[in-house]
């Protein structure tokens, strides 16, 4: 059983429903890389999720995953190619599902067909994983390695730093090009069939339309998106020539370097791997709006059913009572990792399950708090608590962003923000990641900035210490 005395890591809790989050449970059972996972814990309530696990074993099995796939470069090579070719075979079957298609079949070859794409999304996960897991074991070895450094965050920030551009960069740019094509009409349209699912997440999936790419496009000017294009395609080379500036100066050894390098580039494959994930989603939502016409359970309904329980409900027309899922998400719901299976349970339980991981007490005439710095740098400005990509219209330009996490479905809030600080996280976290490609200040795993910060108080970030105070 997890220790809630112990240091934890936690995930969350960001917008999501039962079965976008469960789908990535399904890989913990399985003994990939030769590498039992941590027990962990997925809690579900009011339309959120939160992964828990103990801090120290998710390190040590990333430090093992790390030196064994990912430091070799060859190795590494070889499972990122193995992926590659796996997300080929995904997207040439998800390619012949829509609606129209999962509508013609017969009931009970519907029921096949979701079986088969439920094994798809298994597959997905039990190759996605890699780069995740090792992350977080890469980050501390290079972190071990630097940590007596007089400069640390600076060259951590550096040496890491991805050399590619991420997938939210390559459509922003993508977008500023087609505001200065002749042909923008069409441009248009093939962005929107190639980008549509960009503001996916754990929620589900919302179908972007053309005119949401165009009301981005009338925002800007030829001037701005001109500038915008430069920045994004200098990043990549910007990024290695920093990083061999900071070699030099610092002579670090071949063995640093290599471990920078690769924990780099695995960084950048954990985040490219998102864009799949919420892909996916797009194509659960469809399984799910044909399964509600079908069975006539509300589509809301069966978000919140577990992935096995949709296939009974397709196979053996077993139909879960409407307020027992009501409950899951009024209440609670755990799917439970321990060690050798996954468990569930709901209601009073799964509350009672997780109050523990959940109590941090907080000194609300707390003027200043501290956190890790991610990004350097400093700032003043008024504070927006986002607690779900749903709020991020009440970010103005300038605002500072305080969060439990952040994920890519956040990206938007982002971009305006003059500073980032979060309740969770680590140097290779999504808003670590985000806001060095945007080059603001950014604090994480502060623990308790939701709690004790509030809508428009005015405060200072210095991401050079890690404080922050109320002003």
């Amino acid at each position: 059983m997890i220790n809630p005395k112990k240091e934890l890591f936690k995930w969350g809790p960001l917008d999501g429903h039962v079965i976008y989050g469960e789908t990535f449970m399904h890989a913990f059972p399985h003994r990939l890389f030769d590498k039992d996972w941590p027990e962990c814990i997925l809690f579900y309530s009011r339309e959120k999720l939160t992964a828990i696990l103990e801090n120290n074993p998710l390190r040590e099995h990333g430090k093992i995953l790390f030196t064994k796939y990912i430091l070799p470069e060859d190795t590494c090579k070889k499972y990122y190619h193995n992926w590659e070719d796996e997300m080929k075979r995904e997207g040439k079957y998800l390619k012949c599902i829509t609606l129209t298609f999962l509508a013609s079949l017969s009931d009970a070859d519907f029921a096949k067909e979701y079986d088969q794409f439920k094994e798809i999304i298994y597959t997905f996960w039990n190759v996605s994983f890699l780069p995740e897991f090792a992350n977080w074991g890469g980050e501390e070895i290079l972190k071990e390695k630097l940590q007596s450094h007089p400069q640390f965050i600076e060259v951590f920030e550096l040496l890491t730093a991805p050399e590619d551009l991420s997938f939210y960069q390559k459509e922003e740019m993508e977008l500023m090009q087609i505001k200065l094509a002749e042909n923008g009409e069409v441009l248009i349209k093939n962005h929107q069939q190639k980008w549509f699912w960009i503001e996916n997440s754990y929620a589900g999936s919302q179908v972007k339309t053309v005119d949401f790419f165009k009301n981005r496009i009338n925002l800007i000017s030829k001037e701005e998106a001109e500038k915008k294009i430069a920045e994004i395609k200098s990043f990549p080379q910007y990024s290695i020539n920093k990083k061999r500036e900071v070699i030099k100066k610092y002579q670090f050894s071949e063995q640093i370097v290599q471990i920078a390098h690769q924990l780099s580039f695995s960084i950048w494959w954990q985040d490219f791997r998102k864009s799949y994930n919420f892909i996916n989603h797009y194509y659960i939502d469809l399984f799910l709006n044909e399964a509600a016409r079908r069975t006539g359970v509300d589509v809301d309904l069966l978000r919140d059913y577990t992935t096995g329980e949709i296939s009974l409900l397709l196979n053996e027309k077993k139909i879960i009572p409407d307020e027992e899922i009501i409950q899951r998400n009024d209440i609670g719901f755990v799917m439970y990792f321990d060690g050798k299976r996954i468990q569930y349970t709901s209601g009073a339980h799964a509350k009672d399950f997780v109050k523990f991981y959940f109590e941090i007490g907080v000194d609300t005439n707390l003027k200043e708090f501290k956190g890790m710095v991610v990004c350097r740098g400093k700032a003043k400005g008024k504070v927006k608590i986002i607690l779900s990509p749903k709020e991020i219209d009440k970010m103005e330009q300038g605002d500072i962003l305080v969060a439990p996490m952040t994920s890519p479905d956040y990206i938007f809030a982002m971009r305006k923000a003059s500073a980032i600080i979060t309740d969770e996280g680590g140097m290779t976290c999504h808003a670590a990641i985000v806001a060095r490609e945007l080059n603001i200040p950014c604090i994480v795993a502060t623990k308790i900035a939701t709690r004790l910060l509030k809508d428009n108080d005015l405060i200072e970030v210095d991401a050079e210490t890690g404080i922050v105070k109320k002003l």
